[in-house]
């Protein structure tokens, strides 16, 4: 056995000729530029995964060890695509690489050093509802009414504020009333996660982090394996991020930075665009390769996004062009109020249709989800067949999170939000007096709570059949905790459902809302099977981790009815980031709201700018831009204005139809008029 692997080993690091022929000039450079750092600035639709593929492919085939590529991505599925593309290149040696998101390198780091975190091997990964469960429970125990506090908020400006230097967080809050309650959650909140067992997203990074600041040591095994690392979509970095490549490439200096500062749009998810804007600062020694030739769209589209962009003050200057010639010109419509835009917009899709154009090819973008209900509407009143992205995600509906709550309890006893989802699901008759008092029979003793729930007959405050139920659910879960083995567990899955007969309060809803929840549980205990077979030696814990990275997907969930070619495409433009239609509509382009009256009061005029050249980039062969010239708001209707950014489009590019002023009548369109009033007073 041993003598195939060493013979497989040996063969991987065999040179193989990998043919770069297919590339351009400037993809082919990026490919072969291989030692030291490069900056790869990839405009929209130039290729670039493309050439990254290519470029990782070509170290591989020059004998680098794939073991010591690291290549990282925002998302599960670019991450699951680009290895595809490698092993389609470099064959089967792509499967030694590590490729994947920065929350699944975080993960690989944190599995490998459990025991510094002092964390069990079966440790829990919180998303943002577990979070938020926290947050809020944490305000309670704090005295701080909820009415004064919003638990998501402060959750989100807890994670907003926190800094690379791990354990401390940085109150930039302006309102003193949040700092202080941010000051004193912390503490509350580090620990209960500590004591469940549990790691949230954040941590994810910078546990990392903190590890390697701490210990040089490991730092440097980390830096010996991965001696060199690519990272996608660098603009969208952020502080963490940046520093965690940073550590990792400080002895190589082997890192290859992929991304377009011209794309930055999520400055208010924490990216941070200096991280790209400054690249050469940070490695002076680094070459800059442009990738400017466009393979989407036609030029007079490429041209009106470089109208746009170019007023842009902090960037890197790129001219994005094609060879896929001219095109049509831009149309802009000014519709007379928001039910005029709406009438238009669902009119012109219809024509397209006529002219055999799939809905599928079609996509509607805008600023805000808000916009959505009166498009969704018109379109609804055309008969528009339409799927609107961004649904609610595959892992927030009630009957996963219920079932997953379970399954998280069977690997981690400590994790007490699931103990506290799930103790009363299905319905156990158990209030929130009785799990006060377990809660306070647990603390009275220093035990967890499902510790206490073993101990329960010894609780006096519990009594009759609110005890039985609590030992009942104590014996379930540890009746199936002793079947969780590796190698069985999609049967045993399938089992607890049945146990549960949480089928039973399925039931009680609408026909057709209880075939999609029991579809949704089906499909979950089908991944669960199908992860598996695929990793025969893994265990539960490893699936639910796995499953919880996939939420950084926000676009997998309605993936399959983003390709059906018989529905128009909905979505908001940071939505159709990595997208691309033959027909694109920008609807609501009014100063206002794109850019958005908040962002630029915030001083997010640029982004808001990038925002609008995504949005354009879109397109493939034909772009539509609608605004009302009015709009109603809270009752009153006014007057309102179109964005600012189309008049930074070239005239000549534009085809612009003012509905709001009468056409003016031709001579000819006169005498015909004329010839026909005739005509009846000669009949009379």
């Amino acid at each position: 056995m041993r003598v195939k692997e060493t013979f497989y080993d040996f063969a991987i690091m065999l040179p193989m000729r990998i043919d770069l022929g297919g590339l351009n000039a400037r993809q082919r450079e990026a490919a072969e530029t291989i030692e030291g750092p490069v900056l790869v600035l990839s405009g929209a639709g130039t290729g670039k995964t493309r050439t990254i593929t290519y470029r990782i492919a070509n170290m591989l085939g020059k004998g680098i060890s794939p073991g010591n590529i690291l290549a990282v991505t925002f998302t599960n599925k670019a991450a699951a695509e680009m290895a595809e593309r490698i092993r389609a290149l470099a064959g089967e040696a792509a499967k030694e690489m590590q490729i994947s998101t920065f929350h699944s390198l975080g993960l690989k780091i944190i599995r490998e050093n459990t025991e510094y975190f002092e964390l069990p091997s079966s440790f829990t990964i919180y998303d943002t509802a577990d979070q938020v469960a926290v947050a809020r429970k944490g305000l309670r125990e704090l005295k701080v009414p909820n009415k004064k506090f919003d638990p998501d908020k402060i959750l989100w400006q807890m994670n907003s504020v926190r800094t690379v230097d791990y354990g401390k967080i940085a109150p930039k809050c302006e309102d003193p009333d949040d700092a202080w309650a941010i000051q004193h959650l912390w503490p509350y909140y580090r620990e209960t996660l500590k004591k469940c067992g549990a790691v949230d997203f954040e941590d994810l990074l910078f546990l990392p982090l903190q590890l390697f600041k701490a210990r040089k040591d490991i730092l440097a095994k980390y830096q010996e394996r991965f001696r060199y690392a690519l990272v996608d979509e660098y603009q969208d970095t952020n502080e963490a991020q940046f520093e965690l490549m940073r550590l990792l490439t400080i002895k190589s200096r082997n890192l290859c930075a992929v991304g377009d500062d011209d794309q930055s749009i999520y400055g208010w998810r924490g990216a941070v665009i200096r991280n790209i804007l400054d690249f050469e600062k940070n490695y002076k020694e680094a070459k800059v390769i442009r990738l400017e030739e466009n393979y989407r769209s036609t030029q007079t589209i490429l041209d009106a996004a470089n109208c746009v962009i170019k007023n842009n003050k902090f960037r890197k200057a790129k001219t994005l062009f094609t060879a896929n010639g001219q095109g049509e010109k831009v149309k802009l419509y000014c519709a007379e109020n928001e039910e005029a835009e709406c009438a238009r917009l669902t009119e012109l899709i219809t024509d397209l249709h006529a002219k055999k154009v799939p809905f599928g090819d079609i996509a509607i973008l805008m600023r805000t989800n808000t916009q959505s209900m009166r498009y969704e509407e018109a379109l609804r009143r055309a008969r528009i067949p339409y799927v609107l992205k961004g649904n609610l995600s595959f892992l927030d509906r009630k009957e996963m999170r219920d079932f997953l709550g379970y399954l998280k309890l069977m690997v981690n006893t400590l994790d007490e939000e699931a103990v506290m989802r799930v103790i009363n699901i299905p319905k156990r008759k158990i209030g929130a007096t009785s799990l006060k008092k377990l809660s306070d029979f647990a603390g009275s003793h220093n035990w967890d709570l499902y510790t206490a729930l073993g101990h329960i007959e010894e609780c006096k405050e519990i009594k009759g059949q609110t005890k039985e139920e609590m030992k009942s659910f104590h014996d379930l879960v540890e009746r199936y905790r002793g079947l969780v083995k590796p190698g069985n567990y999609a049967r045993f899955v399938r089992d607890l459902w049945e146990d549960l007969n949480y089928e039973q309060e399925i039931s009680e809803l609408d026909t057709a809302d209880r075939e999609e929840r029991l579809g949704n549980v089906s499909q979950l205990i089908e991944s669960i099977s199908y992860f598996e077979r695929e990793n025969p030696n893994s265990g539960l814990d490893d699936y639910l981790q796995q499953l919880h990275l996939q939420e950084e997907d926000e676009e997998d969930d309605d993936d399959k009815d983003m390709k059906d070619k018989n529905k128009v495409k909905m979505m908001t433009i940071h939505s159709s980031k990595g997208l691309e239609f033959p027909y694109v509509f920008i609807v609501g382009v009014n100063d206002g709201i794109l850019p958005h009256e908040r962002s630029v009061n915030e001083g997010g005029l640029e982004e808001e700018r990038r925002l609008f050249y995504v949005a354009i980039t879109r397109a493939k062969k034909d772009l539509f831009l609608l605004y009302p010239a009015e709009r109603t708001r809270y009752g009153v209707t006014e007057a309102c204005e179109k964005s600012r950014f189309i008049e930074e489009i070239d005239e000549e590019l534009l085809e612009t139809y003012d509905e709001t002023v009468p056409n003016e009548v031709t001579d000819e369109e006169e005498d015909e008029i004329f010839a026909k009033l005739k005509g009846m007073l000669d009949k009379k």
